[in-house]
């Protein structure tokens, strides 16, 4: 064996042959930590409403973990200030947060589409089994405009046309009796046929514990089949003009077409950007009879060429959307005799994946809305507002003067009126520098790109559209960088204007030195860098160059004012860009498609020409106004979010200055529990921001694993932790992430921790690993061993550790090979140290299995004299001749003893990797370490000749092992 072949133990080592199948499962970690942050915001602003009523035994439901202040607060007999006029400005906020939290998808098509089988497929598919909860028939059941809404609620209840119908409390009920008696209440009272002339709104609402499909608050519209009569066709386009966030255009495959022109007619009242299309019937499709022409395909091949027939008519005449496909009708009964047929041509387990794509699919789309529209990060700059006139009662309370009433009002005033003004000059900037790359920069960008490709040479250089193909795919990036350069200018110049002003204010107030210097280590006060524009770009433009030379002047220039700011506590974040620009171009990709065949009709051309033509298409997209657009938005959410963070904290100052902590108790006694609930939605504030400002991941993570790679070969654990940091961040957006590649990184992390002996690191590394990654065993066996080594170290004992241990055992027997050989040593010789007798004794022999399997994999390798003589000999008498041959002997006895002494070097390097695995400071050494050497010993012995054997063990034990393995090699290795 090639010692190169055994140095690649480490990438097994490391997790970086994990099964494809488990790996590249969608995941929607990002869409967990959406819904979690929003349920955060409404919890602090509940609090804070329910403060300013003086309601503390809501708050104590809401947040049990102010209790106890709460209740000493509802003893007091000190008056409290009296904050009833902030009430309605936190309860209108409250309603605002409930509002835009709802994932609201309205269900749009033909009669008989399928449309409600869908919406009880998605609200059910995470149950045991599917569930009909809207009323469904063979014939058209929605006859008016059904909405199925969760609620935070204890009652389920449904409503028609605003009026209470019917209520059901769930308290000591079986949720699944209460959905059954719902669907039962809704098919007997609401149906088509119970009511045929009903042309209201029916709204069914259900709590979350009773009915929670996607992770969060959600509102499903299902609407009459609009093809049906005018009077249909005018009830959804009213509905769908006012009250629509995202839309799902359902088509039948059983129609001629994807597109009828009163479908092309209702896509137009589509305002909203997001839609997606489900081709449904496909089960249908597959009953249906081929035509002539595809008399020689199968069922599944027709049905699948009916559905590239609709996509082809859908993407002629819309803006995009992606497309998905959907059985309801065998989803419904998989043991019906004519659907058992057609799994034959679409297998049960296929169908179930497309619905799950859906699934995920929906919540993707809604977290991109919500980012869109910053609505999570406005939401939480309002909540800082409120919070912080809230707190202002408090100052002008302490101090009656009206002079410092006014002085505080005019604070808020002129931070508000800053960021204003700089919002104006972002979005005059942020046009023209956009209208600058289209107008004036494209030219030359399309110029670079053309001689770029042309310098690459191939078929792009003869053949238009291959060329044009060519061009669009050098010309995009250079119109991003350059893109990116000019709007991140923009925004460092917006955020210098409120700096400024935040300076000031500060100065006025006398506030400067109110912190100290410990503040600035604390606070994340950072202005715009490059740092991520290098990673993007390596090779730097003079644009660029440019750039960077100014950014450094101007921090320089403002360094004392961001030092007098972090000593006062206040934290200014960088809104970086990457990734906007990227996503709104994006588009300018598809010209290559809609204009191949067009180029095709022109066989004389020139580059001039074809560049010319580029410029002029790229020019007529609107992808520049959405951009513009987009990146104004977030960067005025930006610069307003930083805003309120300085109103916010200067709030806090401004009550603190001049007094005492204990002295603000004693007058008020309810300002301990206001601190809190001001930590708290601050907490809440800065995961927001953290998660709506979220390094772009997705082009990192390849670079990284290949250096996280290099490092664990030069055992650099150190980087290895430093460069894998950002993927297990709380707020981290990895959901982009190619899923190989994170798991790869997230288990070299985990390596490093464990080799490192950080293991409170590895142990929050590895939940998070198995929260993205559940379906694999790898993170299992990292989780269990970390545990048993922490309460062994901790002195500790966990009943359900023994359980996890047992389970985690039996999984690694089922998915044999699929974790990594030397973490399985590693599992288990940490079991066989830590663990009680039994299952200990059971640890001890996987142990020993494990260390032979792996010794045996590789002395199997062994090099074979017969082998070589026969290869030698038939390529010697191919060429000269048997006698020829026969004199090549010396050759072949050098070619042996070279193969010889490379798997030497190779076995010996695998006995390093093989005790590496097995650290003395996670091992029990007195016990273990004696046998398991005598096992490697006897494993090599039993599968070499003597020789071979004996040089080997001549080389034992292996240079670079630790002290402790070498003092029992000299103990075990046979004294000859």
């Amino acid at each position: 064996m090639a010692s190169s072949e055994v140095s690649s133990d480490w990438e097994l080592a490391a997790g970086l042959a994990l099964p494809q199948q488990k790996v590249a499962l969608p995941r929607a970690n990002d869409f967990r930590r959406f819904a979690e942050l929003q349920l955060m915001l409404r919890a602090s602003v509940t609090c804070m409403l329910e403060f300013t009523k003086r309601d503390f035994q809501a708050i104590r439901e809401v947040a049990p973990e102010f209790q106890t202040t709460c209740e000493e607060l509802q003893s007091t007999s000190k008056p409290l200030l009296d904050l009833s006029a902030y009430a309605h400005g936190m309860e209108s906020l409250v309603q605002r947060i409930k509002a835009k939290e709802k994932l609201r998808i309205i269900f749009i098509g033909p009669l008989k589409a399928g449309k409600s089988t869908l919406i009880n497929m998605l609200l059910t598919a995470h149950l045991p089994e599917l569930e009909m909860l809207v009323p469904v028939d063979n014939k058209a059941a929605t006859n008016c405009i059904w909405k199925v809404e969760s609620t935070s609620g204890s009652c389920a209840e449904v409503f028609l046309n605003e009026q209470l119908q019917r209520r059901w409390p769930l308290e000591g009920l079986d949720p699944h009796v209460v959905r059954r008696d719902l669907a039962e209440y809704l098919e007997e009272h609401f149906a088509r046929d119970a009511r045929p002339f009903n042309r209201g709104e029916i709204c069914i609402l259900l709590p979350l514990e009773l009915l929670d499909p996607f992770g969060c608050h959600y509102s499903l519209v299902d609407t009459p089949g609009f093809t049906e009569s005018a009077e249909y066709q005018s009830l959804v386009a009213k509905f769908l003009e006012d009250h629509s966030h995202i839309a799902c255009m359902v088509c039948p495959l059983t129609e001629g077409t994807a597109l009828p022109k009163d479908t092309q007619r209702m896509m137009k009242l589509n305002s909203y950007s997001k839609t997606f299309w489900v081709l449904s019937r496909f089960d249908l499709a597959l009953g249906m009879n081929p035509s002539k022409k595809q008399q020689k395909v199968t069922k599944r091949q027709a049905a699948d060429s009916l559905v590239t027939k609709f996509q082809r008519d859908i993407l002629g005449h819309s803006s995009g959307g992606r497309i998905f496909r959907h059985a309801g009708g065998l989803l419904m009964d998989p043991e019906d005799d004519q659907n058992q047929v057609l799994q034959k041509y679409l297998p049960l387990q296929e169908a179930q994946g497309w619905l799950k794509e859906i699934r995920h699919h929906v919540k993707q789309i809604f977290l991109e809305l919500q980012q869109e529209q910053t609505v999570l990060s406005s939401q939480a700059q309002r909540a800082l507002v409120r919070t912080a006139e809230l707190t202002d009662e408090y100052t002008k309370r302490l101090n009656t003067s009206p002079g410092t009433v006014a002085a505080s009002d005019y604070y808020a005033q002129e931070m508000q009126a800053a960021a204003d003004e700089a919002a104006e000059h972002l979005e005059r900037e942020i046009k023209q520098e956009i209208d600058t790359v289209r107008d004036q920069q494209l030219q030359e960008l399309c110029k670079q790109a053309g001689d770029q490709v042309r310098e690459e040479g191939g078929s792009a250089r003869w053949v238009r559209h291959v060329y044009m193909k060519s061009l669009l795919a050098a010309l995009v990036p250079k119109i991003e960088r350059e893109l990116h350069v000019r709007l991140e200018e923009c925004m460092q110049r917006a955020q210098e204007r409120i700096l400024l002003v935040a300076l000031r204010l500060l100065q006025e107030a006398g506030l400067e030195r109110s912190g100290s210097a410990e503040c600035v280590s604390r606070s994340e006060i950072m202005c715009p860098g490059t740092d991520h524009l290098r990673a993007n770009y390596p090779v730097e433009s003079a644009a660029m160059l440019t750039f960077t030379a100014l950014t450094v002047g101007r921090l320089a220039a403002t360094e004392g004012g961001l030092a007098a700011l972090g000593a006062a506590g206040f934290t200014f974040t960088s809104l970086q860009l990457a990734g906007l620009v990227g996503v709104a171009i994006g588009g300018i990709w598809a010209l290559g498609l809609s204009m191949k065949y067009a180029l095709e009709l022109h066989p004389l051309w020139t580059y001039g020409t074809a560049e010319e033509e580029v410029v002029q298409e790229i020019r007529r997209t609107n992808h520049w106004s959405i951009l513009s657009q987009v990146a104004f938005a977030r960067g005025k959410n930006h610069l307003l979010s930083n805003a309120a963070r300085f109103r916010y904290k200067f709030s806090e100052l401004l009550l603190t200055r001049g007094a005492s902590m204990d002295a603000l108790h004693s007058l008020f006694p309810d300002l301990p529990l206001l601190e809190r609930i001001r930590q708290k939605l601050s907490d809440c504030c800065k995961d927001i921001q953290d998660f709506t400002d979220a390094e772009p991941l997705k082009d990192k993570a390849v670079m990284d694993r290949m250096d996280c790679v290099a490092f664990a070969d030069a055992k650099d654990w150190r980087q290895v932790v430093s460069r894998t940091e950002p993927y297990v961040a709380e707020n981290a957006r990895t959901d982009v992430v190619d899923g190989a590649v994170l798991a790869n990184l997230l288990a070299l992390r985990t390596e490093a921790l464990v080799k490192s002996d950080r293991l409170r690191d590895a142990k929050h590394s590895v939940e998070v690993f198995r929260k993205l990654f559940p379906a694999l065993v790898l993170p299992l066996a990292y989780e269990v061993a970390v545990q048993v080594l922490l309460e062994f170290l901790e002195g500790t004992k966990e009943e359900r550790t023994q359980t996890r241990v047992r389970f985690c055992n039996a999984e690694l027997r089922s998915a044999e090979g699929e974790v990594p050989e030397l973490v399985e040593v590693w599992y288990f010789g940490v079991a066989a140290s830590f663990l009680d007798d039994q299952l200990q004794e059971e640890a001890w022999k996987r142990l020993l299995e494990a260390v032979g399997r792996f010794m045996r994999l590789r002395l199997a390798q062994v090099p074979c004299w017969d082998r070589i003589v026969s290869r030698h000999m038939s390529l010697a008498s191919e060429i000269c001749g048997d006698e020829a041959a026969m004199k090549n002997q010396e050759e072949m006895k050098r070619v042996f003893e070279e193969e010889c002494r490379s798997f030497v070097e190779g076995m010996t390097l695998a006995v390093q990797n093989l005790l590496d695995a097995l650290s003395p400071q996670q091992l029990d050494m007195k016990t273990l370490a004696q046998p398991i050497l005598k096992h490697v010993v006897a494993t090599a012995q039993s599968m070499l000749d003597p020789d071979l054997c004996q040089s080997l063990l001549a080389r034992l034990p292996p240079k670079g092992l630790e002290k402790e393995w070498e003092e029992v090699f000299l103990q075990v290795l046979p004294s000859e």
